[in-house]
């Protein structure tokens, strides 16, 4: 339910596993180190559907929300854990109005790598993928949702499927 790790939280978890650490061992206690990512799609609407409430209805089912959680609400997300660049995408496929869905970016944000989509996104241990996907906070990653026919930046020519 946080994201940060307080001075409260910080001395109940090392009480607790000083109780149980082998003597002669030496503890600290850490918040987790964010990693930050980078995620741009492109949306083929389903006719019949309303461009701008798809693309509303993809935020919503990927960012973290109050009422409801996203895919990258902190509370989804744990140390070490290995995101998939096929889950996103069968997220935001299930959703009404969406005919197709292509990844032009998923990778770290401010890594530098051959591949802007990467088939899956690794952390350590230590590490906890961040999602905030908020154009105040790109640093704390960055999510763009495009749309065919309403945003000049996607190709339309990309989605055709060849007969």
């Amino acid at each position: 339910g946080q994201v940060e790790l307080d001075d409260a939280l910080a001395q109940a978890v090392y009480a607790r596993v000083d109780a149980l650490r082998m003597a002669g061992r030496e503890l600290f206690v850490r918040g987790p180190r964010y990693v930050p990512i980078e995620v741009e799609l492109a949306i083929c609407v389903e006719p019949g559907h309303l461009a701008h409430r798809v693309r509303h209805a993809v935020l919503r089912a990927l960012l973290p929300g109050t009422r409801q959680k996203g895919f990258f609400h902190p509370d989804e997300l744990s140390f070490g854990q290995t995101i998939e660049l096929s889950d996103v995408l069968a997220v935001v496929q299930r959703i009404p109005g969406v005919r197709s869905v292509k990844a032009f970016k998923f990778k770290k944000l401010l890594v530098v790598s051959p591949n802007d989509v990467e088939p899956r996104i690794t952390v350590r241990g230590t590490e906890v993928i961040r999602m905030d996907g908020s154009s105040d906070r790109p640093e704390q990653g960055k999510l763009e949702v495009r749309l065919v026919d309403l945003d000049e930046s996607v190709d339309k020519t990309k989605f055709l499927v060849a007969e």
